[in-house]
């Protein structure tokens, strides 16, 4: 005779899986869990006394009531993998990363290392940083885990420094007033963006001081600590608008004086010509009217004359001569009148470089005409005296 000694839950031990695994939002059957080696005594019931939680992903723990036929119980806790190490792990990757130019990127020096990955978890570039580019790149990193899962993460790496990525330029045609103050910020062209915090400071300044084209360079510093230098050539005005045009009426009031000069010069000449002109005209008549009065001599003397009485003849032919020469003397003196006319008249015209010479050729022509006029009366006196 056979006796049964305890209750089933006494005779039977408990046993879940290793490795249980369940899908994300799953739903988890209790005998799933239950390592099929462990025999149960026929019509044992399994049910979840704490159910696993399949809406987080990881590591999850429940509770599994095993009722035997003799109305004995168990309970066995369980653990569940709760989705893939996909799921379970969120890799991460470090804050600033920064990378040299042209250097090459482990893809595991990128990885946060505050996040555990499993053992076994395998890491590589699905699209690697292009290092040979300065500024924000980006990459891809491939993570596969144990299970075969797999995570892909963005990474972001600055590539070389601020002053490998930015390249500053100057303004063109810059232009600063004499002995004024330029602003560094000034001749930066507005198109290039700069880094904000970058500070831009003259390292040789512009010489304003002096007209012309003067350089002078720039100091830009950047918020990472790097430095470019940037030439720059700045043309420096020799004035202000309001002086130019303050040069530019002086010298319209210096043309019109000097113009006003030479009007002045050729009205003085002219006038010159003039006098010249009335003199000779006066000089003329005055023989005109020597030779009247010689005439008029000879009539009131003749009568008491005795060179006049003996040669009546000899009387009436000097006075036809002198009146032959003073009519000369008209047409000459008309003459000379209107080639001083003529000639004030081009003189005046001429050009200022021909002034002088123009005025000397004149009073050459003057004097000429005066010692014409000498000779013509010297010659009437001694035809006079002959007489």
């Amino acid at each position: 005779m056979q006796v049964k000694v305890g209750n089933d839950a006494d005779a039977v031990t408990l046993k879940a899986k290793a490795n249980v695994h369940a899908a994300l939002n799953s739903k988890l059957t209790p005998e799933s869990v239950l390592d099929p080696s462990v025999a149960l005594p026929q019509g044992t019931k399994v049910a979840w006394k704490v159910p696993v939680d399949t809406t987080k992903v990881g590591r999850q723990t429940g509770t599994l009531e095993v009722t035997y036929p003799d109305g004995s119980k168990d309970e066995l806790p369980v653990k569940v993998k709760v989705g893939n190490d996909a799921d379970v792990v969120t890799p991460k990757a470090k804050a600033n990363v920064h990378a040299a130019l042209n250097s090459k990127l482990a893809p595991e020096s990128v990885l946060d290392s505050s996040v555990a990955f499993p053992q076994g978890t395998k890491v590589t570039w699905k699209v690697p940083v292009d290092t040979s580019k300065a500024g924000m790149q980006t990459g891809t990193l491939e993570v596969t885990y144990p299970d075969g899962s797999k995570d892909d993460l963005p990474v972001q790496v600055k590539v070389g420094t601020d002053a490998d990525a930015v390249t500053p330029k100057v303004k063109a045609n810059v232009h600063a007033a004499l002995n004024s103050k330029l602003t560094p910020e000034s001749v930066l062209d507005p198109n290039v963006a700069l880094p904000q915090g970058t500070k831009v400071a003259w390292k040789t300044p512009v010489d304003t001081s002096k007209a012309g084209m003067q350089t002078g360079t720039l100091e830009v510093t950047y918020p990472d600590g790097s430095k470019d230098e940037l030439p720059v050539t700045v043309t420096v005005d020799g004035g202000t608008k309001k002086n130019t045009k303050m040069h530019a009426a002086a010298l319209n009031a210096n043309q019109k004086d000097h113009s006003n000069n030479n009007n002045d010069q050729g009205t003085n000449l002219k006038q010159k010509h003039e006098k010249a002109t009335k003199n000779v005209v006066n000089n003329q008549t005055q023989v005109v009217l020597k030779g009247n009065q010689k005439e008029l001599s000879f009539k009131q003397t003749g009568q008491n004359d005795s060179s006049l009485e003996r040669e009546p003849e000899k009387g009436a032919k000097h006075v036809a001569n002198n009146h032959k020469q003073v009519a000369l003397a008209k047409m000459r003196s008309q003459s000379t009148k209107q080639a001083l006319t003529k000639a004030t008249k081009t003189s005046t015209e001429l050009p200022q470089t021909g002034e002088k010479n123009s005025a000397s050729l004149t009073l050459l022509g003057l004097v000429g005409a005066l010692l014409g006029l000498f000779g013509l009366t010297e010659a009437t006196k001694g035809k006079s005296k002959k007489f």
